[in-house]
């Protein structure tokens, strides 16, 4: 895989990341003045649910296009994102730890919401999450640039 489509699928991901947060747009507005309904929980849960998806979704395509590595054991999810601070043979690391911290916690809320019903979502779990998401994803996107702009040209 070359570096520079490697660049342009992540490029893709985080586009349809920011389309994701712009379609939720008039929830996190309604959030910010009344505490969410039950119905409005679970749509914030999917939202976060999505959102590290996406992210994840752009670490496995480093993994598999830049380093030919997958990962397959039981804590898959925990390996690929820690993998995501290292250098490599073909790449610098990709987030630094301070954002790999904060990422572990979506991480984690990701488990959670796989395994969860909807009504075990509440709302002091998942209103610093929600607050946080757009400066973690702001925070995302710098890294993931500078760590593009780090890739060799193909």
């Amino acid at each position: 895989m070359k570096f520079e489509e490697t660049a342009y699928e992540i490029e893709q991901e985080v586009g349809l990341i920011e389309e994701l947060i712009t379609y939720h747009q008039l929830l996190f507005d309604k959030i910010k003045i009344t505490s969410p309904d039950p119905i409005e929980i679970s749509a914030t849960a999917t939202l976060l649910h999505s959102f590290y998806n996406g992210i994840e979704n752009i670490f496995k395509r480093i993994s598999k296009n830049l380093d030919k590595k997958s990962f397959s054991s039981s804590i898959w999810h925990q390996d690929l994102i820690q993998f995501m601070t290292k250098q490599t043979e073909t790449h610098p690391p990709v987030i630094s730890e301070k954002l790999f911290t904060k990422l572990l916690v979506y991480l984690g809320f990701r488990h959670f919401f796989r395994h969860a019903y909807a009504f075990h979502f509440k709302w002091e779990k998942i209103e610093p999450l929600i607050k946080n998401l757009k400066p973690v994803f702001n925070e995302f996107k710098d890294e993931i640039n500078e760590f593009k702009e780090k890739l060799p040209k193909n």
